[in-house]
């Protein structure tokens, strides 16, 4: 429990980026740690939801968000309720403050040798059979399909058609680009990829590069 800072009605908490860290109604039980970091117990924590509305338990509570969450365990309107009001993307194109999104679906592959395939068979068993709880398991699938995802023969592959669709691009109109990855091994090993493409790309000066 957090000590109440106030009773009052009249208070309202807004929060910025609220999918974020707004959740945690629920007790947990995690590592109690000194200042060495070694464990000498276990404590019971809840999130900071529950510890703000212990703290103003009839604060009104608005939430500001660009992508809230709806999953079993963090649920933006769970935690805020309805919604007041929506900003869509078709709204933001009608203002002028953002351009208009189109879709292109570019698939990269992934090819796997009968060896591959035999480790995450092998793999598939292992987790099926071991004593592991269901967050363990998740994290070994991650693991295993971050390096499948992240072959290497898939990133160069990759690294060759985004250059290729970027100058493309440039020789039309000017413009940015963004790369999204699974992964910063992917994002760093992807990066790599395209710099020996195109080596001027690369810049010491972490603004434009």
């Amino acid at each position: 429990m957090f000590d109440t800072l106030s009773e009052r009605e009249n208070i309202v908490v807004i929060a910025d980026e609220a999918h974020r860290t707004q959740y945690g109604f629920k007790a947990k039980t995690i590592d109690d740690k000194d200042e060495q970091g070694n464990v000498v117990g276990k404590k019971v924590v809840y999130g900071f939801a529950k510890y703000m509305r212990d703290a103003l338990p009839n604060a009104t509570y608005l939430g500001f968000t660009g992508t809230p969450i709806e999953s079993s365990d963090t649920n933006t309107p769970a935690v805020f309720g309805n919604y007041i009001d929506v900003y869509d993307i078709a709204q933001a194109v009608e203002d002028g403050a953002t351009v208009r999104i189109y879709y292109e679906s570019r698939l990269a592959k992934v090819n796997l040798s009968e060896e591959g395939k035999q480790l995450v068979e092998k793999l598939d068993d292992e987790l099926a059979q071991g004593d592991l709880t269901e967050t363990q398991k998740a994290k070994a699938k991650w693991t295993q399909l971050e390096a499948l995802i992240g072959s290497e023969n898939r990133i160069k592959n990759i690294a060759q058609d985004i250059v290729s669709h970027f100058e493309q691009r440039q020789a039309v109109f000017e413009g940015k680009g963004m790369i999204v990855s699974m992964s910063r091994r992917i994002a760093a090993d992807l990066y790599a990829q395209i710099i020996k493409i195109k080596p001027d790309w690369h810049s010491d000066d972490l603004i434009k590069a």
